[in-house]
């Protein structure tokens, strides 16, 4: 993640309603604000020690921006340089197929 924002901003839209859910079916029991606030901090402690150099550098000038590549679809076929493959394709058949509760039956939830 400490690449770019994108992977950071995908994990932050993925990580809220989650966190929201957790909240609404866990609850929040014995939470301190001392506690979250140790979270925070932390949190951002990390995100400034890993983005800090990545910044002072685009802001200088020595990263320079590169053109986004998109692969043709063609490539991601079989046969192609970047075909997942067979199993994969297996397995995510699989999962459509026997769906959630077939797999992951104790699992609580929403299900």
């Amino acid at each position: 993640m400490g690449g770019s924002f994108y992977p950071l901003l995908s994990a932050a839209f993925l990580a809220l309603p989650l966190g929201v859910w957790f909240l609404l079916q866990h609850g929040v029991r014995k939470l301190r604000v001392a506690q979250l606030a140790l979270v925070v901090a932390v949190t951002a402690s990390v995100a400034w020690v890993v983005f800090h150099p990545y910044l002072e550098l685009r802001s200088s000038g020595m990263l320079s921006s590169r053109p986004q590549m998109f692969f043709a679809f063609v490539r991601l076929m079989p046969g192609g340089d970047f075909f997942p493959g067979w199993v994969m394709i297996g397995l995510a058949a699989a999962g459509l197929a026997f769906g959630r509760k077939a797999a992951v039956a104790g699992l609580g939830g929403d299900l």
